[in-house]
């Protein structure tokens, strides 16, 4: 059930104090306020009546003129759109209140709109922004900015829902506090937007969530998750896009992870940020200091994939509790400092490196080393070997980066790491 029908079929308490859905045109006209659920129709604004139905306004100025079918999908003047969460009056009410709602429905689009879901107080709960479909079309968030606002005082926070076969389009969403994005009710296999951050949580139920279209650099601190107000599980998460995003919290997510373009950086310092599941690297970036419970798979599918520890010119140590494979045309990109003594690693459980994986090695000082230091570049943890070598590192090859020649060994630290040792 979507929370739109949810909320339907509650009601709201009677003593509930009425919200505002406010509207600001972005040329600096005066608010517009509408009091009740805020719908959009086919593109036109409306008021969601009792029985679910979008009643639209007949003339609504949101552009500094009356305009009968005025659409948030105007590029010249974008919408902002505040929704409040609900208050109780402090007289009393007992029940669940739900604060203000924005619902796009039919074929609507929001635009380039900005629409934000603040979090209740005194008792009430979050504002929620829905994407419902209704026969004919699928509405779609388009390229709007979605925010939602955690509650005050441990109340509901804002919420973002997608539901049936509606569209993320390129929407940046961001989630504060208890703030959510939630797409369990979302038609399988899932769906896309463009990007995700803040520090609020992401129910995924059973679908996929891809991210990255919009090309931004983003960070989520909040925890994906399966379940959510559709249920279900194995939920799942694809990087895509040129940017980057940055995992940085335990995340409890069972379906696995995907990068197929940009970069995806884990930085969490307990449990694992790409959930439970494994991580197949087909183009693009993964890198981080963080930890990994699943297998890590380098496979890439039509350009070069590469496993990166650290973050970008910082060196670091990324963690994996499972198995690491390289198969063709993966990269291992290691960045190492003559100066500081010090190079990127990554720990795994088991090691296999089939046949035209390659490594790239880069000094990023100009320091001369005494002979013998030892830099290891994979931890192997499990005890067989590692198995495989990369095609331009053969073992007991030596290598020269600036003033130091090292000699590389598959048997080294306790016999079945990856190390270079300053010769």
């Amino acid at each position: 059930m979507s929370l739109l029908s949810h909320c339907l079929s509650r009601g709201v308490p009677s003593r509930r104090r009425p919200e505002d859905v406010r509207i600001v045109r972005s040329h600096g006209g005066a608010p517009l306020h509408r009091t009740g659920p805020l719908c959009f129709r086919s593109g036109q604004p409306g008021l969601l009546t009792p029985a679910g139905r979008c009643r639209v306004f007949r003339l609504l100025s949101l552009h500094g003129r009356r305009d009968a079918h005025a659409r948030v999908r105007n590029d010249d003047f974008p919408m902002v759109i505040v929704v409040s969460g609900c208050r109780l009056n402090r007289h009393g009410g007992i029940g669940t209140a739900y604060g203000a709602q924005v619902t796009f429905v039919n074929t609507s689009s929001a635009g380039n709109a900005t629409i934000t879901a603040n979090g209740g107080s005194d008792g009430g709960g979050g504002a929620f922004i829905d994407f419902a479909v209704s026969n004919p079309g699928s509405p779609s968030a388009s390229n709007a900015t979605l925010i939602a606002n955690g509650g005050l005082n441990d109340e509901a926070g804002g919420l973002i829902e997608f539901g049936d076969a509606s569209d993320g389009g390129t929407a940046r969403v961001e989630v504060f506090g208890n703030g959510n994005l939630d797409i369990s009710s979302h038609a399988a296999p899932g769906m896309s937007i463009g990007s995700i951050e803040g520090s609020g949580a992401v129910f995924l139920g059973a679908n996929k969530l891809t991210v990255g279209a919009n090309n931004l650099n983003t960070a989520l601190s909040g925890v994906i998750q399966d379940g959510g107000m559709g249920g279900g599980s194995f939920g799942s998460l694809t990087k895509t896009g040129k940017g980057k995003l940055t995992l940085s919290n335990a995340n409890t997510y069972t379906g696995g992870t995907t990068v197929i373009k940009g970069t995806l950086l884990v930085t969490n310092r307990r449990g694992s940020a790409t959930g439970t599941g494994t991580v197949r690297v087909n183009a693009g970036t993964l890198g981080g200091t963080g930890r990994i419970s699943g297998d890590v798979i380098i496979v890439p599918s039509l350009t070069v994939a590469t496993l990166a520890p650290g973050i970008g010119a910082r060196i670091g140590k990324l963690t994996l509790s499972a198995m690491l494979s390289f198969y063709p045309r993966a990269n291992y990109k290691v960045d190492l400092n003559s100066t500081s003594s010090t190079a990127d690693q990554v720990t795994a459980k088991g090691v296999l490196i089939l046949s035209n994986a390659t490594i790239t090695i880069d000094d990023q000082g100009n320091g001369t080393l005494p002979a013998g230091t030892v830099f290891t570049l994979i931890n192997n943890t499990a005890a067989p070997g590692i198995t495989g070598t990369f095609s331009n590192l053969a073992d007991g090859s030596t290598l020269v980066l600036g003033s130091n020649t090292y000699k590389a060994s598959y048997e080294g630290g306790d016999g079945n790491d990856l190390t270079l040792t300053v010769q």
